[in-house]
């Protein structure tokens, strides 16, 4: 299969998409544990945190949040590889005018 100029190679397509899902997947589950770390941190640091509760959030937030969090990281991850193997696309030249 050869490919047109102005057509992209179906590894660029589906090194973006995991990129994309990757990215999504950091963003949303990362945030949240990042969420959860930080107001456990926050009542430990306060001292509220007398029945140890916080080390408990913090690593449930870890073990369950934490996971997903490397999934997607390692997705991100895997895309961007794929998206340097695939190389760049040159740029078209455009025709010497017939002067």
């Amino acid at each position: 299969m050869t490919l047109r100029s102005d057509e992209t190679p179906p590894s660029s397509w589906a090194a973006g998409a995991l990129m994309g899902v990757g990215g999504m997947i950091v963003a949303l589950c990362g945030s949240c544990t990042g969420l959860f770390l930080g107001g456990a941190a926050w009542s430990m640091l306060r001292g509220a945190d007398e029945e140890g509760l916080g080390v408990v959030v913090i690593i449930t937030a870890v073990v369950i949040g934490g996971i997903p969090t490397l999934i997607g990281a390692l997705l991100f991850r895997w895309g961007f590889s794929l998206y340097r193997k695939t190389g760049r696309r040159q740029p078209r030249i455009p025709p010497k005018s017939f002067d």
